[in-house]
């Protein structure tokens, strides 16, 4: 009988523990995988670190500038409509390459679904490129939006390299 209630009380402390542990992650919803404020040129410097260590060829292989939000503009039609509170642009210097990454802060996280919906239209226009099908392929199958609080990234890569996580919101 003492082992039945000791079971009982064991199992019901490991049942309360359990449901404490699946409330809420504290923290506002809005708020997401980042905190608000994460600095973006350092998350970009992470996520192309560990690219370099996953494949050391990358060096060699993946060159991108970085670029601005005047460039964008013309780039991404309609993108310059949003106030950003970090914009990190890199992108490679044969326009149309598969090779970018565009990390964004939006100081409106209402804006997150606009901003989406213009990066995916950029990977639709470059995917559907029948110019250069090899690009247009890589653009189809590796380039990513994700976005999480009041951040939206793109990140793409040519085949032979997988995104880092740093540049996957999810």
């Amino acid at each position: 009988m003492k082992r039945s209630i000791l079971f009982v009380l064991c199992l019901s402390a490991l049942l309360s523990a359990l449901l404490v542990g699946c409330g809420s992650k504290g923290g506002s919803d809005t708020e997401g995988v980042l905190p608000a404020g994460t600095n973006l040129e350092d998350l970009y410097a992470e996520g192309m670190d560990a690219l370099y260590q996953t494949y050391p060829d990358a060096q060699d292989n993946i060159t991108m500038l970085p670029d601005s939000m005047d460039f964008m503009a013309s780039y991404c039609p309609g993108i310059e409509a949003y106030q950003y509170k970090q914009s990190v642009i890199y992108l490679h210097p044969v326009t149309g390459a598969a090779c970018e990454v565009l990390l964004f802060e939006l100081e409106n996280s209402d804006d997150v679904s606009a901003v989406k919906t213009i990066l995916q239209s950029h990977i639709d226009e470059r995917a559907n490129d029948t110019g250069y099908p090899e690009t247009a392929a890589q653009w189809k199958n590796n380039a990513k939006v994700t976005s999480s609080g009041s951040f939206v990234f793109l990140a793409v890569f040519p085949d032979s390299y997988a995104l880092p996580a740093q540049f996957i919101l999810e």
